[in-house]
């Protein structure tokens, strides 16, 4: 998908600037694109859990530079209320939010909220043929502001 080359790019172009740590919330998709990513290039990921940490697939928690936290019991499966409160450690955690690929209704905006309320910076990808309409609405609200890879 779009959004995961985008993320694959972004990773590899931090990585070359800087020593980060990569933390998103392990969603499928993107945000487990970005662990990948960050592992291949030599960064520390750590992921927030929205589920218990017996739950999570050994082929992730054995890798090395792969750290993770939850704070839901450690059987539990997942929840959205499990998922809306790990995203407010996302965005307590990081030093710069940036949301690569955000549907209007996406729970990135959970995050977003929660990062703006810490005094967070905020950015949203731009894409010009707008694949991704929640990134726009968060640009349009000045809820993030644009970046472009």
């Amino acid at each position: 998908s779009l959004g995961r080359h985008r993320t694959e790019e972004l990773i590899h172009k931090i990585a070359q600037k800087e020593k980060a740590l990569i933390i998103s919330g392990f969603a499928k998709g993107i945000d487990q694109t970005a662990h990948h990513s960050a592992l291949l290039c030599g960064l520390d990921t750590l992921a927030f859990l929205p589920f218990g940490i017996e739950k999570i697939d050994t082929k992730w928690s054995s890798r090395p530079r792969f750290y993770y936290l939850s704070e839901t019991p450690a059987a539990s499966g997942w929840e959205s209320r499990w998922a809306i409160l790990r995203n407010r450690l996302i965005a307590a955690f990081c030093d710069v939010l940036i949301v690569v690929q955000s549907m209007p209704d996406g729970g990135s905006f959970h995050t977003v909220r929660f990062a703006n309320d810490y005094g967070k910076p905020v950015f949203a990808l731009q894409s010009a043929e707008d694949h991704f309409p929640g990134n726009s609405v968060l640009i349009e609200r000045g809820l993030a502001r644009a970046f472009k890879i």
